[in-house]
């Protein structure tokens, strides 16, 4: 997994939920911000972590955002507050605040449009380390969720590919990453590795997308993708959906318009996996 450097983002997140009923079809927006006033975000303590691999906390938001009014946190489903935020996976030791930094960036002229974004980075982590990360959203829902839509804009420095090119030219970031209880692990990302870069620096992104049986208990087994049938395999490393779509360079530099959405249903051609960055398409599944 790679060392993640600083990266801005202006995330408008549109969840939206679709609510089936037997002759219409509904859509809810669930939460929208581009963390403008009042929204506040808790500092990072200066605690230290000692984990060998996987401790982890919650960095959460607050307040109100003016542009759109909703008001943090994120919707919890069921969930607790508490895990609701930032999460922010450490591996090996440190202080969380040497080896993240986590900000309301204030000045516009850094943002996509409007007065305030996102700042994310980290730093201070050894090359091949596994597996530091800071998605945003939440844990331990307590209804399920099957089906949403989410859409952010997401800029890299343009620095990125220096950094890229120190650490072998290999890096992941991931647009959305969960696990379900016992089938699934989703984790589409903007990808690059050594063969993807000239001279050792210009590294060329592109969008890769992944579902393996690494889910919540995934030393169970996995279900068949056709069937549903549970197959018990301590071992298996099964993998669903497996995309590397190298179309369409994804720059630094530049603001980029990201696009999640995933259907879960057990009926024939009606689930749906899809992902997008900047209209271009990176892989649409039925």
């Amino acid at each position: 997994m790679p060392l993640k450097t600083p990266v801005k983002r202006l995330l408008s997140l549109v969840f939206t939920l679709f609510l089936f009923s037997a002759s219409s079809l509904a859509q809810t927006l669930l939460f929208s911000t581009g963390f403008e006033p009042n929204t506040t975000l808790n500092s990072l303590p200066s605690s230290s972590f000692s984990c060998g691999s996987g401790c982890s906390m919650f960095l959460g938001f607050s307040g109100t955002d003016n542009s759109t009014g909703f008001t943090f946190p994120l919707p919890q489903f069921g969930g607790s507050a508490s895990v609701n935020g930032i999460r922010i996976e450490a591996d090996g030791s440190g202080a969380w605040n040497t080896n993240y930094n986590d900000s309301i960036d204030t000045n516009a002229a850094d943002c996509h449009s409007g007065s305030q974004c996102l700042y994310m980075e980290m730093m201070n982590y050894p090359n091949m380390i596994c597996c530091p990360q800071q998605p945003v959203g939440q844990a331990s829902l307590g209804q399920p969720l099957r089906e949403f839509y989410e859409r952010f804009w997401l800029k890299f420095p343009s620095s990125w590919s220096t950094v890229q090119a120190n650490y072998g030219g290999f890096s992941s970031e991931s647009i959305v990453y969960f696990k379900t209880e016992d089938d699934y692990r989703v984790e589409p990302a903007i990808w690059t590795d050594g063969s993807m870069c000239s001279s050792g620096t210009n590294c060329t992104q592109y969008g890769h997308a992944e579902v393996d049986d690494g889910a919540i208990a995934s030393d169970k087994g996995y279900a068949d993708p056709v069937t549903g049938t549970f197959i018990a395999d301590p071992n298996a490393n099964f993998k669903f959906t497996f995309v590397n779509n190298q179309s369409y360079n994804i720059t630094n530099g530049t603001w980029h318009e990201v696009e999640f959405y995933l259907k879960r249903s057990p009926y024939p051609n009606d689930g749906r996996y899809f992902m997008a960055i900047d209209g271009h398409v990176v892989l649409d599944y039925y």
